[in-house]
């Protein structure tokens, strides 16, 4: 193998590089890759292209896209039970609920933009955990995301809005790419 053929990995822990100072810093190097955020048992995967994020998923079982659209009351419960048990490997969730009615076509995509952010907001205040960037180039049909179209989420408005429900000013600062102790009131 050739030294280009190889992927480029960068690890880290969230306490010494801020979630959103990585998804700052992918943006204005236009990279492309897979990141990944480990914290106890819940992984989060970004997936990257050019510094934008395309897609992401979450191993927290509170936030698959069923579960998303029934708080958000986009669809019902009975709606919810009766999708959840025709997934299949070759069938999304998605896909299902439209077919039953539940969702309408149009609809579906700005759903899974919205859980999409759902999790990277989540994420972006996280202050311990690990991360991991691999990268290389982001195929989501490769990445056993199959029938996943790549989303337009605007990176900069992700880490704003992200950084907005922190709760820790030190890491609204480091986020914003200010010193905490430099910042002053007017």
């Amino acid at each position: 193998r050739h030294l280009e053929d190889e992927d480029l990995t960068v690890k880290g822990d969230i306490e010494t590089s801020s979630v959103p100072e990585l998804l700052r810093s992918l943006l204005a190097s236009r990279e492309t890759g897979i990141l990944t955020f480990r914290r106890d048992t819940i992984a989060k995967t970004v997936y990257i292209q050019e510094g934008r994020v395309v897609y992401g998923t979450s191993s927290d079982v509170d936030e698959r896209l069923g579960e998303s659209l029934l708080v958000r009351g986009k669809i019902t419960a009975r709606q919810y039970l009766q999708a959840s048990n025709m997934i299949r490997p070759d069938r999304r969730l998605g896909a299902i609920l439209v077919e039953m009615e539940a969702l309408e076509p149009e609809d579906l995509l700005p759903a899974v933009e919205q859980h999409v952010r759902d999790i990277l907001l989540d994420v972006v205040c996280w202050n311990r955990g690990d991360y991991e960037l691999v990268m290389k180039d982001v195929d989501l049909q490769k990445a056993e995301l199959d029938n996943v179209v790549a989303l337009n989420i605007s990176t900069e408005n992700l880490i704003l809005e992200g950084i907005r429900r922190c709760r820790s000013w030190s890491q609204v600062a480091r986020g914003i790419g200010g010193d905490i102790h430099t910042v002053t009131a007017p």
